[in-house]
């Protein structure tokens, strides 16, 4: 059997792609970015080199800053873009996804506050956390325990972005600052952002008025 890729936009169809990153420039005020934080990225095994203790993957250092800061400079860099173009300023609300595993929900926070917010206002933010779900053993799909009667926990998976949003009130909290769209921003991929992938992606589902896609590669 043989696989077909599915119809869609060709980003190396230079004219089409053209066009997908205007409409996604065009739609920089009213696209919000969902950044799945969560997840103990434990094949990573990042770790603080003053305490030994396990970080979490938004403080992965990444071209000399944490992760979290460069997925955040790629936001400010699609704003002065729409800037130098339309004319116009915008502050794209960004919906944060945390863990509870290994302290990332307060090593978000550190990382933020002590940033102040990048320069964007704590009010850009919206910060959810990730829920902690049993673990189960491959071979049996026994519960794994970490004592007695104390089940371990893992975060869900980044699925759970769509429930985080509805149980904290993320929708609302978009729709009152005029957002129509979303880009979801994979932290496991921060080389989607160094080109205009994120802006056609956008700009794609802008301009058709799409309810979800998405951007892979062969």
């Amino acid at each position: 059997a043989t696989l077909a890729p599915p119809g869609g936009l060709d980003l190396t169809d230079e004219p089409a792609a053209t066009a997908a990153k205007a409409a996604g420039l065009a739609a920089v005020g009213t696209t919000a970015e969902l950044v799945p934080l969560g997840g103990a990225s434990d094949r990573l095994g990042l770790v603080c080199e003053a305490t030994g203790a396990p970080l979490p993957a938004a403080l992965l250092p990444y071209g000399g800053r944490p992760l979290l800061e460069g997925l955040l400079r790629d936001t400010q860099a699609r704003e002065y873009l729409a800037w130098r173009v339309h004319g116009a300023q915008h502050t794209t609300p960004v919906a944060l996804m945390t863990s509870c595993a290994k302290g990332g929900h307060a090593h978000v926070v550190r990382l933020l506050t002590d940033a102040d917010w990048y320069g964007r206002g704590e009010g850009s933010f919206k910060l959810l956390r990730q829920p902690l779900v049993p673990v189960v053993a491959a071979a049996d799909g026994a519960w794994l325990l970490a004592g007695p009667a104390s089940p371990e926990l893992r975060p869900g998976g980044h699925g759970a972005l769509w429930k985080c949003l509805a149980d904290g009130g993320g929708f609302g909290w978009l729709a009152e600052r005029g957002v129509t769209g979303a880009l979801v921003r994979q932290i496991s991929n921060p080389l989607a952002g160094t080109d205009g992938t994120a802006l056609a992606l956008a700009g794609a589902g802008a301009a058709t008025g799409a309810s979800f896609g998405f951007a892979a590669c062969p």
